[in-house]
């Protein structure tokens, strides 16, 4: 009998203990109904065009009506502590809405509206209009932007209110305790200010040059560094001049002012003995000429052969009228001399003789390119019998 009274009673401590909570949730619903009624914003956004910490910014504000109303009034209040109505707003630190200045309104928002600030909140703006505007409860949409926001001074979560009323005046008077008459709609939205990211890296100057005779395509297939000027045993006539243009240069630059290209070194010489650098007028000098047969002769002149056409030779080794240069022929290694096609070929040597040399051409920052060299070589028939040999130096060098 004891033990059934025991289990008889412990249906009745449950029951008791079940009423608890259930007069917790009397007590917040009686609160509730103490702020007055309102519809709940739909599809509300504030979106920042930049979230980075004290950054100038513009919000793009939107919802969607959820009553069915005319309105006079929008207000949105920026907190920092939460974004529940009727809560007390606390302004985020450093967040400023400016001289407000709102841009690019909906259509929705008829008539003409003026922005301002509730109660001289630099956090708080009204948006109102002397002509309220009905809007369409769960199908007006409403957007503008905000155009005169600072974002909080550091990076933190913040809060933003939007409440609809329906008068400018009642808009005017809002003031986030949750007992403003005249409001329609509310809502709230979270955003957050961040830190700039900052990326730094590094781009160093670059420059590629190289000489070639085997036709590379690149530098990193250059090979070969040697020219025979002459027939095919590499003997030079007094009947007429060998051509060769086996050699090329390859260049890119990223550097801002482009690159010079500067030849160093001499004519052909045998011991003693010299063949003369290709020049009219005072020579050694800069005045190139054309082949002369018979005549002892040893030039050359470059053009811009492939790549992005962004090599200007100098005046010294252009080969004279446009197309000149490019126009001549391979005949060094033949046994049939000619292939000059009336360029102009040069070698100053008073000045690639010196320290830094003659400037061969310039090229411009960008894509590769490709300049091919053409050497001509002469003899007169009293020219002392010998190996004529020289050794050129090409030297490119940016300006950044």
């Amino acid at each position: 009998m004891k033990i059934r009274q025991k289990l008889t009673r412990l249906p009745f401590v449950a029951i008791s203990l079940m009423f608890v909570p259930l007069g917790v949730i009397g007590g917040i619903s009686q609160v509730a109904h103490a702020f007055p009624s309102y519809g709940e914003l739909q599809s509300r956004s504030v979106e920042m065009s930049t979230s980075v910490a004290g950054a100038s910014a513009t919000y793009h504000v939107s919802f969607t009506a959820a009553t069915t109303a005319s309105i006079g009034g929008i207000v949105v209040d920026f907190c920092s502590n939460d974004p529940i109505m009727g809560d007390t707003c606390t302004a985020p630190t450093g967040l400023s809405i400016g001289t407000p200045t709102v841009s690019g309104a909906s259509s929705t928002l008829t008539g003409t509206w003026t922005a301002g600030k509730v109660a001289s909140s630099v956090s708080t703006l009204s948006y109102t209009t002397t002509t309220p505007v009905a809007l369409t409860g769960g199908s007006s949409q409403v957007y503008f932007d905000i155009t005169s926001m600072t974002n909080p001074s550091t990076a933190s979560q913040l809060y933003a209110r939007l409440y609809t009323f329906d008068t400018a005046t009642d808009a005017g008077n809002y003031s986030a305790t949750g007992t403003d008459t005249g409001l329609i709609d509310a809502g709230g939205t979270a955003l957050y200010t961040t830190n700039a990211l900052h990326v730094t890296s590094k781009v160093q100057e670059e420059l590629t040059f190289c000489i070639d005779t085997n036709s590379a395509s690149n530098c990193g297939g250059a090979s070969g560094n040697a020219v025979s000027l002459g027939d095919s045993h590499g003997v030079l006539s007094s009947n007429g001049p060998f051509v060769d243009k086996t050699t090329q240069y390859i260049v890119q630059t990223n550097a801002g002012s482009g690159a010079v290209i500067r030849l160093e070194g001499n004519t052909l010489t045998s011991g003693s003995n010299s063949i003369a650098a290709a020049c009219t007028g005072t020579c050694p000098g800069a005045t190139p000429t054309t082949s002369v047969p018979g005549t002892s002769q040893f030039g050359l002149c470059t053009y811009d052969s492939a790549g992005a056409a962004t090599i200007t030779a100098a005046s010294t080794y252009n080969g004279g009228a446009a197309g000149l240069c490019q126009g001549t022929t391979q005949t060094s290694g033949t046994g049939t001399t000619g292939g000059d096609n009336g360029a102009s070929f040069g070698l100053n040597t008073a000045l690639t003789s010196g320290t830094y040399g003659d400037t061969l051409a310039s090229v411009v920052a960008g894509a590769q390119a490709t300049g091919t060299l053409v050497f001509l070589g002469n003899i007169s028939v009293t020219q002392p019998a010998g190996i004529y040999s020289t050794t050129l130096t090409f030297i490119a060098t940016g300006t950044y």
